[in-house]
């Protein structure tokens, strides 16, 4: 038997169901932005992992976040880094409330059961001062040999703006669908 690190995730129930309106929204929209998917202890318990995972004392070993910062001066902190498949060191991130419901949603808006989906998991890394990220769909960076139908669900570990002239996490109101339409 494992040990958990980090304990199994909180069990302060939440459940968190798309509406009519909120499918119609991203299928009109290509997005939809949701108040809330978790609750404020499965956030800090996430954030213990997520801490552990980007602890420069992991960088080098199997499963170590990946610097995509560009060339950086020597001694100068890494200012975008990502983690590929946490759930695969940290399976019960796949117990969380944050995935169920995150679930259940993308099931909802984009049609299938729930039971047909299946996730994966990328954390980044982003302090202030880097170069920004630009509006993109994640698609683009995705196996252009297998066929998605997919969403991503953003969930940030700490307060965020939504203001679009402070964020690159907020949705561009005249977004349209495109082959893969993705969530923040």
């Amino acid at each position: 038997m494992s040990t958990l690190r980090f304990g199994p995730p909180p069990v302060t129930p939440f459940e968190a169901s798309p509406t009519r309106d909120d499918v119609e929204f991203f299928k009109e929209n290509g997005f939809l932005v949701v108040e809330r998917l978790t609750t404020d202890e499965e956030i800090a318990w996430l954030r213990q992992i997520f801490e552990y995972i980007f602890d420069p004392q992991q960088a080098g070993k199997a499963g170590a976040p990946v610097d995509r910062s560009g060339t950086l001066d020597p001694g100068e902190e890494p200012k975008l880094t990502q983690a590929f498949f946490p759930e695969m060191k940290f399976p019960e991130i796949l117990d969380s409330t944050f995935r169920r419901n995150a679930k259940r949603y993308a099931a909802a808006l984009l049609g299938v059961d729930e039971d047909r989906l299946s996730s994966w998991g990328h954390m980044i890394r982003k302090p202030p001062g880097g170069r920004p990220a630009l509006w993109h769909q994640d698609h683009a960076y995705w196996q252009p040999e297998l066929d998605y139908h997919a969403l991503g669900v953003w969930l940030p570990m700490h307060d965020v703006t939504t203001d679009p002239d402070r964020t690159s996490a907020a949705c561009c109101p005249t977004a349209r669908p495109m082959t893969r339409p993705t969530m923040s």
